[in-house]
């Protein structure tokens, strides 16, 4: 909670916490300490900045690879895979373009363009700074951002908090219901007696 909760409640002066390590709170993660196995799973995103469609191989330590699919021109494709592997990028003919190792901390990889046009699209700006920002993220939390970027306004009801640690009570004369009680004519509840719940959200 802040540091006077009751005052902020209460509309006086107070200063406010404004993120985890103000509240002495870890940071979160859902990675292990320590993997079960040597090489950490991973998501990994690639975006091919080329003209052309390009062959995707997983590097099994074999000549040809494994097929991982097509990655269209100036389009994306995302994978689950482990820190370490490898994924080499094949044109129709067969050459190389390039082959990207993942890395701990890093989700997008690039195919960079042979068109220096590509860089002013909104695509390819877009992934620039998704990629500023997943590295910013990475940096300051140690875990990897998983939602969509840019995420999405929250589109269900929420109550919006003035300060981290505040929490809203509410109170309903409706107890447990077992049936729609507006809805049927045959409805019931059980005891109408006030129940309360509480919830808290932070800004």
């Amino acid at each position: 909670a802040p540091r006077d909760s009751t005052s902020c409640a209460t509309g006086g002066t107070c200063k406010l916490a404004t993120g985890l390590k103000d509240l002495n709170i870890p940071a979160l993660s859902y990675l292990r300490a320590e993997p079960r196995k040597t090489e950490r799973p991973m998501g990994a995103k690639f975006r091919n900045f080329r003209r052309e469609d390009l062959t995707l191989y997983w590097d099994n330590g074999t000549p040809e690879g494994t097929y991982s699919g097509i990655i269209q021109a100036l389009a994306g494709t995302s994978t689950l895979t482990y820190e370490g592997h490898s994924f080499i990028f094949k044109k129709k003919s067969g050459e190389v373009v390039t082959r990207l190792t993942m890395r701990k901390g890093k989700a997008i990889y690039v195919i960079p363009p042979d068109d220096s046009t590509v860089k002013e699209t909104a695509f390819y700006k877009k992934t620039m700074d998704e990629m500023k920002f997943l590295e910013q993220y990475y940096a300051e939390n140690g875990t990897p951002w998983l939602a969509y970027y840019p995420r999405d306004k929250p589109i269900l009801p929420i109550w919006e908090a003035s300060y981290l640690g505040q929490q809203h009570r509410l109170e309903s004369d409706i107890g447990h219901l077992s049936c729609d009680p507006f809805g049927s004519s045959s409805s019931s509840s059980s005891s109408s007696s006030s129940s309360s719940s509480s919830s808290s959200s932070s800004s």
